[in-house]
């Protein structure tokens, strides 16, 4: 929610009868500052939460409610086990007031996850625990993560039930060591499910599954995390997007399903909205425009747009946040007349898509063997009834596989 973070500080301020000069004082802020924080014209940063926390000793439920509603993850899981074999606790070193704060039950865990929500970070640690934990640690947050993660997809169900996730790209192996990948994995899952979606589709090279899925998979098995499906499908060689997404057909069906490119990622530029939340927002957009395909665009310097496909925007009605679309190319020459629109957007690796795109994917591959780009597809749908459209996100595009090929190159 973005502006979540104004309203629990605002709402917790009115209970105790503080005002904005009492919270200033407590906090050692000026008055002004907090004034912004309410109007959402400021985002604090996490260390400025826990200060706040501190010194209006909250507990902890409301101290990872507050960072989660300011986009921060939330007071982190620690696989340490008491001697008594307890559950792992919520480790609150990093929070001055919850020092030394007694080893909590897993019920209470429970309780506090299911209010906070979700976000990227939690699977991220869960990562981190697979790594170094023994396998009874493993299992000691099963309860846990399983207990979270129904509370997301109950909460947070859209029509939107299941992702493509492509991992078998030349842009997405090159330098990247195993564990990077995984871990970009990880971030693109822990997004899709923080939106509802739990039946995830990756799209692997040939042999990626014995080095590459089966230890991810089976990271989310020991760890309880039995509500994600995660499945997988090879795509035999790396022949362009569009390939990628016809080949996880069999395992989509006939329904709307997400694409999320692992390499795409999104600095936010406000600062008060996450990734997740983004493509919430997207979700809610595409249920507005029903049989509409939803393209993801964000601007992207001229000298760059010939790396990526391109999205020039038209002059047809807003729907909820939704733009119409003039043109899309995929990698236009910089010559193209495309590249000096003052319209023209990059395309980001997150789509929302309609089950008919394989039938035009099929139809193109008969006339492009070579390389097949989803970005067609979405032209040919535009060119016929106008179903595609644009869904700006905010921020700045990073490709991580861009940067890990100029990182190679650089030291090679």
């Amino acid at each position: 929610m973005e502006n979540g973070f104004a309203e629990a500080l605002r709402r917790y301020r009115e209970a105790k009868g503080l005002s904005r000069a009492d919270v200033a004082s407590l906090v050692g802020l000026d008055a002004s500052y907090i004034h912004r924080l309410e109007k959402s014209n400021r985002r604090p940063s996490r260390k400025a939460v826990l200060a706040m926390a501190d010194a209006l000793d909250l507990n902890d439920e409301t101290v990872s409610t507050w960072l989660f509603a300011a986009g921060y993850g939330p007071l982190p899981i620690s696989t340490e086990v008491n001697a008594a074999g307890d559950s792992p606790t919520i480790e609150t070193a990093a929070h001055p007031a919850h020092r030394g704060a007694s080893k909590t039950t897993a019920a209470r865990q429970r309780a506090k996850l299911e209010a906070i929500g979700f976000e990227h970070g939690a699977l991220n640690r869960l990562a981190q625990a697979v790594d170094v934990s023994s396998i009874k640690q493993r299992k000691r947050i099963s309860a846990i993560v399983s207990a979270m993660l129904h509370t997301i997809t109950d909460s947070l169900e859209t029509r939107i039930s299941r992702a493509v996730i492509p991992a078998a790209g030349r842009s997405y192996g090159g330098a990247m060591s195993s564990q990077t990948k995984q871990r970009l994995l990880i971030r693109a899952i822990a997004e899709a499910v923080g939106c509802g979606i739990h039946e995830i589709v990756l799209v692997l090279a040939p042999q990626m599954d014995n080095f590459f899925f089966t230890p991810l998979k089976e990271a989310f098995e020991i760890t309880g995390v039995g509500l994600v499906n995660l499945r997988f499908c090879t795509q035999a060689s790396p022949s362009g997007l569009g390939d990628a997404i016809l080949t996880a057909e069999p395992l989509v069906g006939k329904q709307p399903f997400a694409v999320l490119l692992p390499d795409d990622v999104i600095n936010s530029n406000t600062a008060r909205s996450t990734t997740t939340q983004q493509l919430r927002f997207m979700i809610d957009a595409f249920q507005k425009v029903p049989g509409s395909n939803l393209v993801a665009v964000t601007p992207v310097s001229k000298r760059k747009m010939a790396k990526y496909g391109v999205a020039e925007i038209g002059e047809g009605p807003a729907i909820d946040g939704s733009l119409t679309i003039r043109k899309l190319i995929e990698k236009p020459d910089q010559t193209h007349s495309i590249i000096s629109s003052p319209n023209a957007l990059g395309i980001v690796g997150r789509y929302l898509l309609q089950p008919e795109v394989f039938d035009v994917l099929r139809n193109l591959r008969k006339q492009r063997p070579a390389s097949l780009e989803l970005t067609a597809a979405l032209e040919v749908i535009r060119e016929k009834d106008g179903g595609t459209r644009a869904f700006p996100l905010r921020g700045a595009r990073r490709d991580v596989g861009e940067m890990f090929e100029q990182a190679t190159e650089a030291l090679g």
